[in-house]
């Protein structure tokens, strides 16, 4: 029989390059003429077109910090000479300072973000008052609540508790106030400028003495637009907006010291 000759395989023999085609070697990874130099020069564009966006949105972040920032220090240094002047205290912020009378203020409980702010703290008619703007807003782009506000205590003394505010908010958010309203049937202005809610309206009623109540309507006929609650030990009065500047202060402060006279003699 004849032997079977086995054949050993032989790798290919290599295939001689086209004469267009150039042999990538490790030397054209170097070189500029590598076409995939293109690659990294998209990287670069990318590279300087983030840079540029990050400018533009750290400038534009700026733009309104700064402004910010300069109203702030100015509103502090005006409050600070204000106080120097007349012999009070001023605190910049009190942060948390709202948790002790959230049961008095429906809306120191509202908001993520809540501001105790520009506190002037002093003595006028030998009684005890805090001025200061409180400010509140939710996450997000949602709106900045501002109130400009003025403060009482009187631990000797226990006051009805109620809620004063202007007859028109008052029905635009009815709804939102579980508290019955005290109707003034003889008192026609009254009831059409204001709304005077009450948990127990009797006693509110009988602190609403004759003289006590012609106070209060002459003190409302100057603004219709004030909100005043009551928390039995403590009294704050409040306006929708921003703290008044210094010029304004001594007003502000006379007009509060007015309707504490009425309500706490």
């Amino acid at each position: 029989m004849a032997r079977r000759v086995f054949h050993r395989l032989s790798p290919p023999s290599p295939r001689p390059p086209a004469p267009d085609r150039r042999l990538r070697l490790p030397a054209d990874l170097f070189s500029p003429e590598y076409p995939d130099a293109r690659l990294s020069a998209q990287y670069v564009t990318l590279f300087i077109a983030t840079g540029l966006l990050t400018v533009l949105v750290l400038a534009v972040f700026l733009a309104v910090a700064i402004p910010v920032t300069v109203r702030k220090r100015q509103r502090d240094a005006g409050y600070l000479a204000y106080c120097a002047i007349r012999g009070y205290q001023y605190t910049a912020s009190r942060p948390g300072a709202e948790e002790a009378y959230a049961s008095v203020v429906s809306f120191f409980n509202e908001g993520v973000f809540r501001f105790w702010r520009y506190e002037i703290s002093g003595t006028i008619n030998d009684c005890p008052f805090v001025v200061f703007e409180y400010a509140y807003k939710d996450q997000g782009k949602a709106p900045l609540f501002v109130h400009a506000m003025m403060k009482w205590e009187q631990p000797q003394q226990e006051l009805p508790v109620f809620f004063l505010l202007p007859a028109s908010v008052f029905y635009d958010v009815a709804g939102s106030h579980p508290a019955p309203r005290i109707e003034f049937p003889d008192d026609p202005f009254f009831t059409e400028t204001c709304a005077l809610l009450a948990p127990d309206p009797d006693a509110v009623r009988t602190f609403l003495t004759a003289e006590i109540h012609s106070g209060l309507r002459t003190w409302l006929a100057a603004d219709p637009g004030q909100y005043v609650l009551s928390g039995g030990k403590v009294l704050f009065w409040y306006q929708v907006g921003y703290l008044p500047g210094p010029d304004l202060l001594d007003e502000v402060i006379k007009v509060g010291d007015e309707l504490r006279a009425v309500l706490l003699g």
